[in-house]
């Protein structure tokens, strides 16, 4: 919990921003130690932020999982896909030469597309997961006929 509680600090203020906008040299101590301090609470809260998401999975572990737990666990198992699919729709939107958004949106509105594409992959990763399974239990059903039996027959 310290993590979330460092990360929401450090996040409060970017101090990369004159950095980016060539404002400020990076040569001061003084005014490279807040974007230090932002960039360490930044891993804090990201840290933070994956341990309380193991403690509410582990604590929510009896019973059967709800499909928002099938769906998230889908997308955890599919994630090099589905981070693969994510930088395919923001680099196809944002870089100036094809969708160009990168100039023509604000912050609000790159992390509603960030969140909506996120909430696409997590559906089809699910919609993924729903298929293998029936192809699954298909191929069994099928082979369960078929099997040999184990064991010697006389």
């Amino acid at each position: 919990m310290r993590g979330v509680v460092k990360g929401a600090f450090g996040s409060l203020s970017d101090p990369s921003a004159p950095f980016v906008t060539q404002r400020v040299s990076r040569t001061r101590l003084s005014q490279q130690l807040p974007y230090a301090v932002h960039s360490l609470t930044g891993i804090a809260g990201g840290l933070g932020y994956a341990a309380l998401v193991g403690l509410v999975a582990d604590r929510t572990r009896d019973g059967s999982p709800g499909p928002v737990r099938k769906a998230l666990a889908a997308c955890g198992q599919w994630s090099l896909t589905c981070y693969l699919l994510q930088s395919v729709v923001f680099v196809a939107l944002f870089v100036p030469y094809l969708g160009g958004l990168s100039t023509r949106v604000g912050g609000a509105t790159a992390s509603a597309i960030a969140v909506i594409t996120w909430l696409g992959t997590v559906v089809l990763a699910a919609g993924a997961r729903s298929e293998r399974t029936q192809r699954t239990s298909r191929i069994r059903i099928a082979t369960a006929d078929v099997r040999p039996s184990v064991g010697v027959s006389c």
